[in-house]
């Protein structure tokens, strides 16, 4: 079992700061921290495919 990448892991991250985005944007209307959070949220958005990816066509290969 190579690495401690998990996609279910990077999921929850992105689920969990989505939430926290949405939360922040309706409370402060703050354009900048949103689209901060955004960002953020599509690295790890990346990082969570890169991990689905790993597992499934070189762990299980």
């Amino acid at each position: 079992m190579g690495g401690m990448c998990s996609g279910r892991i990077c999921y929850l991250f992105r689920f969990y700061l989505y939430n926290y985005q949405f939360w922040m944007f309706k409370m402060y209307e703050n354009y900048i921290l949103w689209l901060y959070m955004f960002v953020v949220g599509q690295v790890l958005d990346v990082c969570g495919w890169t991990c689905w990816m790993y597992w499934k066509f070189v762990v299980y290969e």
